[in-house]
């Protein structure tokens, strides 16, 4: 396994992501388990735990890294106010708060953040999330909160966390999903033990224009090559060569667990080479792939780019990185195929976030209206920017993208009493109490 289920694909050993999706979704969910069965099958008979043991444990502690929603919320309302002052919500991407917030915060017990977010618990993930470093943070951050939420877009609940963070935080407790764990590799991986003390690139803060600061907390570091070696060639210490196994251990012993894929914007995601990675992992491992994006026209205006996609042309932060990706990959033109097939194919991404049921489709519509009754309530008075669905320049919400015409907005108000659940109207009584008034000033 240490090889990862990658290199099997790159070798021919498995094929069965590259045939054609068959048309009847219930036989490609049943390929999906097929997948997973052999996956815990595989896992349960290794013996490369026993080959490899300082590999392993490593592997083992990494999946004992999550974080719960609420310790997130936690470190992103500390944002701006008690840590890394300049934050800009519209701005500052997940590298920026890395370099100056995660980083700092953990230097002290030079471990992962994760770990000093949960008081040194280990914490199994429900999900792990794929994401895109150069994503805004507050966009990876709204991601997840979509996910525990059940939405498939984040960019009202975007908004809605520029607006107060208590109305998000209330209705993840109202959906008893305060407590749901993520492993998310900014956090869970200890950049103490790799990225901390250099910046080769001299990346600069995407606000000041000032080149990131290093860390100088003198814990040893350890990159692909660093000794102890396994059986593999690769470093046995090293916290960012693992991914593949750790998945890999999380979806063998917990049949729910799942992979969250957070669409930056830009849709630079799906031109990293460890997001491309991770993305074929899961899907050849047999676990559920939610994507969550900013809105559904973005999908529409990214289509082009994402049919031109090409595993030659990934990039990633280190190119040895890209090159040890390569390097598993025999056939790079099946791989591309499968790629296409793996967004696009009957029982990809796309289709699979499309393909929503009616009873799904009536949720998305009471969701959406009820954030944006929370939102309305705190007005657009005193210097407030108006709603995003306005906004035909922000590159979130517009009014195309939730209804598709008036007609359909006037449809979706007729039938909001239908789908407004008590969490919603909790939320409203609790917007009506408060009021929900921030001065422009105190809007980050």
């Amino acid at each position: 396994m240490a090889g990862s289920l990658l290199a099997l694909y790159g070798a021919g050993v498995i094929t069965m992501w590259c045939q054609k999706d068959d048309p009847d979704a219930s036989r490609a969910q049943r390929a999906r388990r097929d997948r997973r069965a052999a996956v815990m099958e595989i896992w349960q008979s290794s013996k490369e735990v026993e080959q490899d043991p300082l590999w392993w444990d490593k592997v083992k502690e990494l999946s004992e890294r999550a974080f719960s929603l609420e310790a997130l919320l936690l470190f992103y309302e500390g944002l701006g106010k008690d840590y890394m002052l300049h934050y800009d919500s519209s701005r500052h991407t997940t590298n920026d708060v890395v370099r100056q917030a995660i980083i700092p915060l953990s230097k002290d017990q030079q471990c992962a953040y994760a770990s000093v977010m949960m008081k040194g618990q280990p914490t199994r993930p429900n999900c792990m999330v794929t994401h895109n470093w150069g994503n805004l943070f507050r966009d990876l951050v709204a991601a997840i909160v979509s996910d525990a939420l059940g939405s498939t877009e984040f960019g009202m609940i975007a908004d809605l966390m520029d607006w107060d963070l208590d109305v998000v935080r209330e209705m993840l407790r109202l959906s008893d999903k305060l407590k749901h764990t993520y492993w998310v590799c900014a956090f869970s991986v200890s950049q103490h033990a790799g990225i901390c003390a250099g910046n080769p690139g001299n990346i600069k803060d995407s606000v000041t224009g000032q080149v990131y600061p290093l860390c100088d907390c003198g814990k040893p570091k350890y990159f692909n090559s660093s000794p102890p070696l396994s059986s593999n060639g690769q470093s046995s210490y090293c916290e960012m060569n693992k991914f593949d196994d750790m998945m890999g251990l999380l979806a063998a012993t917990d049949k729910d667990f799942a992979q969250v894929v957070a669409v930056d914007a830009a849709y630079g995601l799906f031109t990293r080479a460890w997001c491309v990675a991770e993305l074929a992992e899961a899907h050849q491992m047999g676990m559920v792939q939610r994507l969550k994006v900013v809105s559904a026209g973005s999908i529409t205006r990214n289509e082009g780019m994402l049919r031109s996609l090409q595993v030659e042309n990934m990039q990633a932060s280190r190119p040895e990185d890209v090159a040890d990706i390569l390097a598993k990959i025999s056939d790079k033109a099946a791989f591309n195929e499968a790629l296409q097939n793996l967004i696009f194919g009957g029982n990809g991404l796309i289709a699979n976030w499309r393909d929503l049921d009616g009873e799904q489709q009536v949720a998305r519509m009471g969701q959406c209206l009820r954030w944006s009754d929370a939102r309305a309530r705190h007005g657009t008075a005193g210097g407030m920017r108006q709603s995003s669905w306005a906004e035909s320049k922000s590159g979130k919400f517009q009014a195309g993208d939730l209804t598709g015409n008036a007609v359909m907005g006037r449809l979706c108000r007729c039938l909001s009493s239908l789908f407004w659940t008590s969490a919603g109207k909790q939320t409203r009584r609790m917007a009506n109490a408060r009021g929900l008034r921030r001065s422009s000033a105190s809007v980050r």
